[in-house]
């Protein structure tokens, strides 16, 4: 058997698995749904049988096709060779779409034929004369063109995430993957019971909220405070030094622009110009997140963090937040993190990553932690 039979062969199987882990997990939280909700005796009950499917069927979908390490090492051998970048139309041509997208709709049908979903047709059709089986016929299509765009928006999504990070994912994928097709069935179960629950009395919970509105804005308000407390101490204790070494030292430094804006978003623009030693430099002040949340940087003018998400000790999936950091400047650009991560990194075009220290280049720019720039601004070795 030749290696893409034998890709297709196991992508079948795969897609057959998940998609009888779909159907098991709309068939239990849909009987659990539709069995404590009974006491409402609400004519359009049925209608929340839709939302479920398409919440299971997103939820396993995004689980077996993330944690695929064949199909990540097939995806990232063809970058390689082809050179060609992730797109919605590449993503709708692969093998990985076409594969589970034709499984997904054939057992579409067979589970519409052979097991019915009730609750729809009920929905759908109601009293119209139409025969039991072009009803199931219909219904299995709705369910096939429901994984059509599911899967083309899975796969185009996640490999938008591979092309950023090429590290290959843990081999315990199955455990990973069981432990969250659990998880989902109960919070799917209670998620929907509570939704049924308490939409109903949705205008008293907002006339609640009209009232409580105030006390809810200084909680917010102080709780925003305490989560940048050390991004903002950290950056007002750089701005105090650098000012103090500049007067002890006869140095200039323009006014700081936005000096504390940029602890909470992205500014454009240089933060401010320091003259020492007839030379000058234009800096960027930037802010890391947290001390968990690493900083990579690229050589493309964009850095980006990354915020791990975990089950355990066991990664779940990284979320990936974009910061341009590039300026225009004839001086010599420099880039300083004021509240600095555990780790920061710099990734080149080929998707390696390696850890970078305090005065390391990359392209036209030096990044500096706060008290590294201090110090080279002190002995006069910023350029080196």
């Amino acid at each position: 058997m030749s290696q893409q039979m034998k890709y297709i062969f196991l992508s079948v199987i795969r897609s057959i698995i998940k998609f009888f882990c779909f159907f098991a997990i709309f068939n239990i939280v849909n009987i659990l749904f539709l069995t404590f909700t009974e006491k409402f005796n609400e004519e359009n009950r049925s209608g929340w049988s839709v939302a479920i499917l398409i919440f299971s069927a997103l939820s396993v979908a995004w689980v077996f096709y993330h944690y695929n390490r064949r199909a990540k090492i097939h995806f990232i051998e063809s970058l390689e060779i082809t050179r060609k970048k992730n797109s919605p139309l590449r993503a709708l041509l692969s093998l990985d779409f076409l594969t589970d997208t034709s499984v997904c709709f054939v057992l579409s049908f067979v589970s519409a034929f052979l097991f019915g979903y009730s609750d729809m047709e009920t929905l759908f059709f109601g009293n119209i004369n139409l025969s039991p089986i072009v009803r199931k016929f219909l219904i299995g299509a709705f369910i096939g063109f429901i994984f059509f765009f599911i899967e083309w928006f899975t796969v185009y999504d996640i490999r938008k995430k591979w092309q950023k990070n090429k590290d290959i994912s843990s081999k315990y994928e199955i455990i990973i993957i069981a432990a969250y097709l659990c998880a989902i069935t109960v919070m799917y179960t209670v998620g929907f019971y509570l939704a049924m629950s308490y939409l109903p009395g949705l205008p008293a919970y907002i006339f609640l909220l009209k009232e409580l509105l105030p006390y809810i804005i200084i909680i917010l308000a102080v709780s925003m405070v305490l989560i940048y407390f050390n991004r903002i101490r950290k950056r007002k204790n750089f701005i105090s030094k650098l000012k103090k070494l500049a007067c002890e030292s006869n140095f200039t430094v323009s006014n700081i622009q936005k000096p504390y804006l940029s602890v909470f978003k992205r500014t454009n623009g240089i933060s401010f110009t320091i003259t020492a030693n007839q030379k000058s430099y234009d800096c960027k002040l930037i802010s890391g997140k947290r001390k968990n949340i690493p900083i990579i940087f690229t050589n493309q003018g964009f850095l980006l963090f990354r915020r791990i998400i975990r089950l355990g000790k066991s990664e779940l999936f990284s979320i990936y937040s974009k910061y341009d950091y590039q300026f225009e400047s004839d001086a010599k650009k420099c880039l300083i993190i004021t509240y600095i991560p555990t780790n920061c990194y710099f990734k080149d075009f080929s998707g390696q990553m390696r850890k970078i220290d305090t005065g390391e280049k990359i392209g036209e720019y030096t990044v500096f932690s706060a008290g590294g720039f201090l110090n080279a601004l002190e002995r006069d070795c910023l350029d080196r």
